[in-house]
């Protein structure tokens, strides 16, 4: 067991975020009994503007990350500490946007209580965040999986309580993803404190290497935002809460391609900074590369397998007044298998140093995104938010794929000697 003890950990983290990423789509069979077309544009949009306030500080979580093989036990307790003050402080500012926005210029996207509502919970959504990524880091397979697991079946049994038992509509659901991200928001705070993995005490230093680690992630976490979210708001109102339910429950059947890849993306983070510490050598790059394409390859497989079944898989998961849903699932599963490889890619250029060059790729991406949304979408229709999030990523892959392999160096085309060596270490 010692001996294959790496194997156990992917085993456990694939499992356990495969779950976690999932729910959106294991619930789909349930939850389309019990609500319409209309309910789902109200659950997505909520989910937008959530994954909009987290993305502010998507970047935070890195610096554990890139600090924790790096510097010493007392700093990583002032970081987690810092990082905290930073988050609370970020909070009460976007909390003071949404309350200027309702009263400046009544944002009616969702009912006023949810739309304010939004800043804590992303508030306790990072917190939660921040306890994963320090399992993950410091490989503690079993509690991340523990933490995981536990999370997805109080946020499900919520959701299926309002939902079903108190026909609650699509504030159940909204009202289940809220009250499971405050309670283990504040389960993960207290661990820490417990724990003592955690200092409140205000550093300059501290801060700054946050900062300096963090900002660049923000243009980055709002394009994954923009580019996965944005269609659904431009389509709410343009076209409306039946045409953006449909677009969000396609959406919710491509993230199979999620939850079948992060699992794999989440111990690879932590592996390759590891990996990436121990040796300044940019010949000991040449293996990561190549097990990055390997994993980009079969996401590339998967996706086109998916498309292929998708309309089997939509009868199978919803009902029948979701199946004009089913022309934006090959769009938008390609579109995530792009976002993979970005995703696969972007710990190349954190170690370089070069995290505004990922500040100004995402950027660019949304760029796109947006203004493609903003022309597809009034000519071709609600389609057209599908072919802009593929497109966008798309173009942001391959310009990411570009700058890591001209920074690093690295061979293209690939070896096929090193690709084949990497299958075979896989299949022993």
């Amino acid at each position: 067991m010692a001996k294959n003890k790496p194997l156990v950990d992917v085993g456990v983290y694939y499992i356990s975020t495969a779950i976690n990423q999932a729910v959106p789509f294991l619930l789909l069979p349930v939850i389309t009994m019990y609500l319409l077309p209309s309910d789902f544009g109200f659950i997505n949009t909520f989910s937008a503007l959530l994954v909009l306030a987290t993305s502010v500080f998507n970047g935070l979580s890195v610096t554990i990350n890139k600090s924790y093989y790096s510097k010493s036990r007392e700093f990583n307790r002032l970081l987690i500490g810092n990082l905290y003050l930073i988050l609370a402080m970020g909070t009460i500012l976007i909390f003071l946007l949404s309350l200027a926005l309702v009263i400046v210029f009544n944002v009616s996207f969702i009912p006023k209580p949810y739309f304010l509502a939004i800043p804590l919970i992303a508030f306790f959504f990072m917190s939660l965040e921040f306890l994963k990524n320090l399992f993950k880091t410091s490989k503690r397979t079993v509690a991340f999986a523990v933490l995981t697991f536990s999370e997805v079946m109080v946020n499900v049994s919520i959701s299926l309580i309002l939902v079903i038992g108190l026909s609650w509509h699509w504030q159940g659901r909204v009202v289940g993803i809220m009250l499971s991200m405050v309670i283990f928001g504040l389960v993960a705070l207290f661990f820490l404190i417990i724990k003592e993995k955690i200092v409140f005490s205000f550093k300059a230093e501290v801060i700054r290497e946050i900062l300096r680690v963090g900002l660049p992630f923000i243009p980055l976490g709002l394009s994954v935002m923009v580019m996965r979210r944005s269609g659904v708001l431009f389509i709410d109102s343009s076209l409306g809460k039946v045409e953006a339910g449909l677009y969000g429950v396609a959406m919710s059947l491509a993230t199979v391609i999620l939850f079948l890849s992060v699992p794999f993306i989440n111990t690879w983070v932590p592996y390759i900074y590891e990996k990436l510490s121990q040796s300044s050598s940019l010949t000991a790059l040449y293996p990561l590369y190549h097990k990055m394409l390997l994993l980009s390859i079969g996401t590339c497989f998967l996706s086109l397998l998916f498309s292929l079944f998708s309309n089997q898989v939509l009868d199978l998961m919803t009902t029948k007044a979701f199946s004009q849903a089913a022309r934006f699932i090959p769009w938008l599963a390609f579109g995530f298998c792009m976002w993979v490889m970005t995703a696969l890619l972007t710990p190349f250029l954190v170690h370089f140093n070069r995290q505004k060059l990922i500040a100004l790729i995402a950027s660019g991406g949304a760029v796109v995104n947006l203004s493609l949304n903003y022309y597809l979408i009034r000519r071709y229709g609600s389609i057209g938010a599908a072919v802009s999030f593929f497109i966008a990523n798309l173009l942001s892959a391959l310009i990411m794929f570009a700058t890591v392999r001209h920074i690093g160096k690295l061979p293209f085309p690939p070896s096929f000697r090193l690709l084949l060596n990497e299958v075979k270490g896989i299949c022993k």
